[in-house]
């Protein structure tokens, strides 16, 4: 059965607004000053696909891990979220044409992001594999080549792309819209397996058990290193807002010494400590972040204090 909130999503999107910004419906009060620069004074702007359990949207409230963690952070920043319906391959674009202020939704962390994209520190990790259909005989771990021969399907713009269309002998590699429809394929035997978002499938396979489908992850290969490593899941911003940046990374390290995180996810059914245990080693490192931490590349700039917000 659909989602009250796919249907929402996908009511919006096909009438003529795919691809644009879609500000999620409902009466909105003004909201307070704040010291941020943001799209609309006293709103937090946030580009969602709208896809549960890393976003969902009801009504005018952003919903999911991801975006329940930047409205706990927003709140401290004296900003009320504003929610913005946008398919997957354009919620970079709406930050970077300063029509959001914030994109979200299990974004992992890549060098070729950082330079087009302002990227927060991580906000969890993640472990990427394949969804497939639970009585496929596969092993307990893949190898990339044992996905040699199969149909595969994925996100228009999913960082994994290229890594797949490179895999030997791969039948076939379709790109979509949203997950709703990859699970659709794969479920009725036009895919063999999906690449989506390790939370969602986590949460679609327990909460659709009828469905019959299983979560197999990869092998490490540095030859494909974006399909089969460990990932930072990150929110994007603007080149040109580093006090807003610096204010969610500060919120962010609060979301996680404070637990507040984990409370998110547990919420949502997703309850695997590895999604909080960072990287053996960070690729970020000479990238957009110093050894220290500190914001390296296009987003580089003397940063600001805001941990008194969060105190």
């Amino acid at each position: 059965m659909t989602s009250n909130i796919s249907f929402r999503r996908r009511t919006l999107l096909k009438a003529g607004l795919a691809g644009g910004l879609v500000a999620a419906s409902g009466l909105r009060v003004a909201a307070a000053p704040s010291q941020f620069k943001t799209v609309e004074p006293g709103f937090l702007t946030v580009a969602a696909l709208g896809e549960l359990p890393a976003s969902g949207i009801d009504v005018d409230r952003l919903t999911g891990t991801d975006g329940e963690i930047i409205t706990a952070i927003a709140e401290k920043l004296g900003l009320k979220v504003k929610p913005a319906l946008v398919d997957n391959a354009g919620t970079i674009e709406a930050v970077r044409s300063g029509r959001a202020d914030l994109m979200l939704g299990n974004m992992r962390w890549t060098a070729k992001r950082a330079e087009v994209i302002a990227l927060s520190d991580p906000a969890y990790y993640v472990t990427y594999g394949v969804i497939t259909q639970s009585d496929r005989k596969l092993p307990d771990v893949l190898k990339v080549s044992d996905i040699s021969g199969l149909r595969a399907g994925t996100l228009t713009g999913a960082s994994s792309s290229a890594d797949l269309k490179k895999i030997p002998n791969i039948a076939d590699v379709k790109f979509y819209d949203n997950s709703e429809a990859v699970i659709r394929d794969l479920t009725s035997g036009r895919l063999d397996f999906g690449v989506l978002d390790p939370t969602l499938i986590a949460f679609e396979t327990k909460r659709k058990p009828d469905l019959k489908l299983k979560h197999v992850v990869f092998e490490p290969d540095a030859e494909f290193a974006i399909l089969t490593g460990r990932s930072q899941s990150v929110f994007g911003l603007n080149f040109n807002n580093p006090d807003l940046l610096d204010a969610v990374n500060a919120g962010l390290k609060w979301a996680a010494s404070s637990g507040k995180s984990r409370e998110i996810f547990d919420k949502y059914g997703l309850s695997d400590p590895a999604y909080f245990q960072p990287l053996a080693k960070d690729p970020r490192v000479g990238v957009d972040r110093d050894p220290s931490g500190k914001v390296l590349g296009p987003s580089a700039h003397d940063p600001k204090d805001f941990s008194g917000l969060f105190a």
